[in-house]
């Protein structure tokens, strides 16, 4: 699928209080957006996953079930929700800086496990809202 395939989409606010809490960050007010590039980049990169993904998205935006930002995370942070009881999450990765349209924007999303999830939450690098 090409980059003409898919539109930009806002996602609506960052909740940044929440993002600065748990990250200890001073981000600013700014919505989200998920770039025709990035879609195209999910979209290659995790093919099986894109559609949930989509789906699931927004809210996992605007209402994440976790925040998280590993030690070699230096662009950008992840916000992770729960889709279902049986073992999957989605992964968020935005980035730390508004561009020069005044948007964070979705580096890429994709499916993980429960497994992969508690072990970020061990070594910690996510914390359960």
């Amino acid at each position: 699928m090409t980059i003409n395939k898919f539109q930009s989409i806002n996602l609506g606010p960052l909740p940044v209080s929440k993002v600065n809490a748990y990250l200890g960050l001073n981000l600013i007010d700014g919505d989200v957006r998920f770039k025709s590039i990035a879609q195209a980049h999910a979209f290659e990169r995790h093919p099986n996953d894109f559609e949930l993904c989509l789906v699931h998205i927004q809210r996992i935006i605007s209402q994440p079930d976790f925040i998280g930002r590993g030690p070699n995370q230096t662009e950008g942070f992840e916000m992770i929700g729960k889709v279902s009881d049986n073992d999957q999450h989605i992964l968020v990765a935005v980035t730390l800086r508004l561009d020069n349209d005044g948007f964070y924007n979705v580096a890429s999303t994709y499916r993980i496990d429960t497994y992969s999830v508690r072990r970020r939450i061990r070594k910690g690098f996510l914390s359960e809202l």
